[in-house]
């Protein structure tokens, strides 16, 4: 169990009295989730936090503009703010986060993956909520269409808690499917047609990076940000990768909503 030196002093007015910052870095050190080939876990006062657990490639900042509380990062809500990989989503991938449930407002933005509004240019994945109601997988192919599976369990999860979400594109090779994870009960996945379909050359990562015309409607807090290529999202893997997730946070202090 980490032992953590709390300071509830409030040194910097745009921070909530209520909310203890970190003295020191975190006593244990967390391991990357096994498979994964990027895992980001993000804290204040540690540097490491924005070097991939796994071969410590650092993560690129758009912008320097990240907020950074005691177990987590605040990214502002305009684009061009996000947290981008070094990773080019190929098909069969999947992007994992534990990321809080934001205020109810349409439009907001929680994962880019190659998000790409020029559609001639080739699809593109994105991972987002839409309101406070439903949190979506979506491909953007060649044809202009927007296939998405959603999970309705969103809208369980209240607001300003922690919550697990995982979602997936498969290869582009064979007959393909989108799917998504929240939480024991919460799975979700659709078949695609996977002719012609290709993706933009853009980059794996969070925050609002790239939709000029899909703004967010409120900043996003994020603890932790992966990437897994080469396994397919089902539900027993979406199981494994919850219950891995939920034993790194708590070790942090974040207790993850259950979706059930």
């Amino acid at each position: 169990m980490s032992l953590f030196k709390l300071n509830y002093q409030n040194n910097n007015l745009q921070d909530l009295v209520s909310e203890p910052k970190l003295e020191g870095a975190f006593s244990s050190k967390l391991d990357a989730e096994p498979l994964a080939i990027r895992h980001w876990v993000f804290d204040q006062g540690n540097s490491e936090s924005f070097k991939d657990l796994v071969n410590n490639v650092e993560i690129t900042r758009q912008d320097p503009e990240t907020r950074e509380r005691f177990n987590s990062l605040i990214l502002p809500k305009e684009v061009g703010k996000a947290l981008l990989s070094d990773i080019q989503c190929t098909g069969k991938d999947i992007i994992f986060a534990v990321v809080k449930k934001l205020p109810d407002a349409p439009n907001t933005l929680l994962i880019a993956g190659n998000a790409n509004h020029e559609v001639e240019n080739g699809g593109g994945v994105l991972l987002n909520s839409t309101g406070s109601t439903t949190v979506s997988m979506r491909c953007r192919l060649n044809d202009g269409t927007t296939p998405s599976v959603s999970s309705t369990r969103y809208a369980q999860v209240a607001e300003n808690e922690w919550y697990f979400v995982a979602g997936y594109i498969g290869d582009l090779n064979s007959t393909s499917s989108l799917a998504i994870f929240m939480g024991p009960d919460s799975y979700g996945v659709l078949d695609i047609s996977s002719s012609g379909r290709n993706f933009s050359t853009r980059f794996l990562g969070v925050g609002n990076a790239y939709y000029e015309n899909h703004p967010s409607a409120t900043d996003t807090q994020i603890a932790e940000f992966g990437i897994i290529q080469g396994q397919e999202l089902t539900l027993e893997y979406g199981q494994t990768l919850f219950e891995h997730s939920k034993q790194r946070m708590l070790k942090r202090g974040i207790k993850l909503f259950n979706v059930k």
